[in-house]
């Protein structure tokens, strides 16, 4: 046999062969990181995409009601209420245990959207069978001890520091839970950092962004203050 012969039949040796194992662990330990950081990446982008929808179509909806924005139902006793700028048929509406607490299509918004998958977040699991994801901010409705009326977003002193729609938790920790009712009560409602402890928010003036939910909270600008009742 040549050594022309013997080149051809050569295979690899053990060692050989280990070291490409171990090469391909090596790269597969610093490339799964970066995809899943990638793939957050998207899903956080999608969701700020989907709130960024739902807070124009309330833009809309105000051009059609004399600069009104939607009303929102809130709690236990409104369940079932329509009218609000999401329908939900029992409360929580985010019982995990059961699905379609929410119903996209019976809520004001939704001719603005036509689409049910806007209002579900890709990260926020119990939305996947709830049915949403968002809440609208008190701030930006009038109280009554009921339904919540509408507010003029013309009379708003900073819409592009006051947040629309935003990120809520419920029932579980801040990574996991969802809004139970579509309304978010700042003084007694938790803003979820479900995006690797970032959250995102639709603002008054049409624009939106992610940020940490203790920065929001911070600015004081969002919540209602617990003894006179008005939002800063």
């Amino acid at each position: 046999m040549t050594t022309r012969g013997m080149n051809l039949n050569k295979a690899f040796t053990l060692i050989e062969l280990l070291v490409v194992i171990a090469i391909i662990a090596i790269l597969a330990a610093i490339l799964f990181p970066v995809f899943g950081q990638a793939k957050a990446a998207a899903k956080k982008a999608a969701c700020i995409s989907n709130i960024r929808q739902i807070g124009m179509a309330a833009l809309m909806y105000s051009n059609d009601y004399d600069d009104v924005g939607p009303g929102a139902a809130i709690g236990a006793a409104d369940a079932g209420l329509v009218g609000g700028w999401i329908y939900y048929n029992r409360f929580p509406a985010d019982d995990g245990a059961l699905p379609a607490g929410y119903d996209v299509t019976k809520g004001s918004l939704y001719p603005y959207i036509k689409n049910g998958g806007i209002f579900v977040c890709p990260v926020d699991n119990f939305a996947k069978t709830s049915g949403n994801s968002f809440a609208i901010n008190e701030c930006v409705t009038i109280p009554n001890n009921g339904f919540e009326e509408g507010m003029s977003l013309t009379s708003l002193e900073a819409p592009s520091d006051t947040a629309y729609f935003l990120e809520e938790w419920e029932n579980e920790t801040a990574n996991t839970g969802s809004t139970d009712d579509g309304f978010y009560v700042p003084i007694a409602n938790g803003v979820s950092s479900r995006h690797n402890l970032f959250s995102n928010f639709d603002f008054a003036d049409g624009h939106a962004k992610s940020m940490r939910p203790d920065a929001f909270i911070g600015k004081g600008m969002y919540y209602r203050d617990a003894e006179s009742k008005t939002c800063q």
